[in-house]
């Protein structure tokens, strides 16, 4: 990322017109329209924006007092839709064009940071990849991709993960992607004051607002599971669904997805879920302990927006986890032609599952599965397929609206306004 600075994202002339502007008119949902630029956060909202890169899962939040996040920063080197192969080109990473996504959204804070990371697991669509462009950006000891390319360029205040410190189970994890990020924090850690902690599951105390909690007593973050040790529902408790230690069978071990942290965010009436990869139709042969999504389920309960597991692949978002949460509106990070699949689709839109309207968005459904979905017709019964996508949680969270934004270039244009729906 040659002469790239902080100075490039945060400080145009663009931006102080912003400032005026909000300065004098707070946001007006109702007011924007098709083909304006999506206003920026303002205080009171809860705004989740989904990424995409074609290159793996970013979703970036904004919370009610300011508090900033970002969840996963995939880079896999590649995407499969576009010619050039990352959104909006590939003159940039992923990785870059992630911090510029989050900086425009940020430039009007005095001091733009991530007040937290979350790394739902060691994947490269959702953590990085060493590629060979990644080699050309070689810092500290360590490669910029992904997650530490974001950290590069904007300061994180704290990572959270799945295994900190020991990245031993369910197997001592010694990819070089692994080896890379160790380092990164390492480093980090040293020099930066980055802080860095292993997810507690059944914990509501882990991710806080950190600004003015006090005036939004009703915004809750709740860790659901990771590495399959999932909250039972009460307190704090929990419990360990994937096996551990001598019950861990050689022939059928536990594999990455299920490991996922898996969160709920709930402010005021208003709850979503966000799950990484986790898994809820075993393979044929493989034991039922891969259905992590049945227990996870169980304590989640309805919310309004569900980010899908593991992309909608066919194993994936199985019959009880969406008749569980009855979620009104689905979101899918999609790039592969397995992505947002027929049986993922059949089993959302069954009214045999639950009662009542609900709507899924993808951010670039493949020409391929475009072409099975259109024959099979599910395509057209899919409300947005390309673009980011940005859930809005009105102040106090009674309702929230939907919009997807052009990612073919760096105008943050609304394409499409849904809403506003009402929480439950």
């Amino acid at each position: 990322m040659k002469n790239y600075n902080l100075n490039r994202i945060f400080c145009h002339p663009s931006k102080w017109l912003m400032l005026i502007i909000l300065l004098t008119f707070s946001i007006n949902v109702h007011a924007q329209d098709a083909g304006e630029e999506l206003l920026p956060w303002q205080e009171g909202y809860f705004d989740i924006h989904h990424i995409n890169t074609e290159c793996g899962d970013a979703t970036f939040m904004i919370m009610p007092d300011g508090t900033t996040m970002l969840i996963d920063a995939g880079d896999k080197g590649r995407g499969t839709i576009s010619k050039e192969g990352v959104k909006p080109n590939a003159s940039r990473s992923a990785g870059e064009w992630i911090v510029r996504y989050i900086g425009h959204y940020l430039s009007l804070k005095e001091k733009p940071v991530l007040d937290y990371v979350m790394s739902t697991h060691f994947h490269g669509d959702h953590m990085g990849s060493i590629t060979e462009s990644a080699k050309t950006k070689n810092v500290h000891g360590y490669y910029l991709t992904g997650i530490t390319e974001v950290a590069e360029y904007i300061p994180v205040r704290k990572i959270i993960d799945r295994n900190f410190p020991d990245y031993n189970y369910p197997r001592p994890l010694q990819s070089g992607n692994m080896k890379n990020y160790r380092q990164f924090l390492a480093y980090s850690m040293q020099n930066k004051g980055l802080k860095v902690e292993k997810a507690q599951p059944g914990s509501n105390k882990q991710i806080i607002l950190t600004h003015e909690p006090e005036k939004y007593p009703s915004f809750d973050v709740r860790i659901i599971s990771a590495n399959g040790e999932v909250w039972t529902g009460i307190e704090e408790t929990t419990r360990q669904y994937l096996p551990i230690g001598d019950e861990i069978d050689p022939d059928d071990p536990p594999e990455e997805n299920p490991c996922s942290i898996v969160s709920r965010f709930s402010y005021g009436k208003f709850d979503y879920y966000t799950g990484g990869d986790i898994q809820g139709i075993p393979n044929p042969g493989r034991g039922d302990f891969h259905d992590i999504e049945t227990p996870v389920a169980r304590v989640v309960g309805p919310v309004e927006v569900c980010k899908g597991n593991h992309h909608g692949f066919p194993l994936n978002m199985n019959s009880y986890f969406i008749k569980a949460l009855r979620a009104r509106i689905y979101v899918f990070f999609t790039y592969d032609q397995m992505h947002c699949s027929e049986a993922v689709l059949s089993r959302i839109f069954s009214p045999r599952l639950y009662s009542g309207p609900r709507e899924v968005f993808a951010t670039g459904i493949h020409e391929a599965t475009k072409a099975m979905l259109t024959i099979m017709r599910w395509y057209d019964r899919i409300t947005g397929t390309s673009g980011h996508i940005v859930v809005r949680v009105n102040p106090g969270g009674d309702s929230y609206w939907v919009f997807t934004i052009d990612d073919s270039a760096e105008t943050y244009k609304i394409t499409g306004k849904f809403g506003p729906y009402q929480s439950n």
